[in-house]
């Protein structure tokens, strides 16, 4: 199943090409904001994903960072500033 955005494809839903990657792949890695998973450089749309991070474990952490950067914004009062 392909997957798009704005009339733009933006990834392939083939369990092929998206099957989670091992630790064990070399990087860089990305979090898929699509899919809510590790991918592999080989993936979605860079506009739709959070990194690259050198490694699956780094990348695995991506979008609970950002929700606690953005938690901290909102502390700080300077989101949107």
């Amino acid at each position: 199943m392909r997957v798009s955005v704005g009339g733009m494809e933006v990834c392939d839903m083939s369990e092929s090409e998206h099957a989670a990657p091992g630790a064990s792949q070399a990087g860089p890695f990305w979090w898929c904001l699509t899919h809510g998973r590790v991918e592999p450089n080989e993936g979605c749309a860079n506009t739709v994903r959070l990194g690259p991070y050198p490694t699956f474990d780094d990348a695995s952490k991506a979008i609970e960072r950002a929700h606690e950067r953005s938690r901290a914004w909102d502390e700080d009062g300077t989101w949107g500033d």
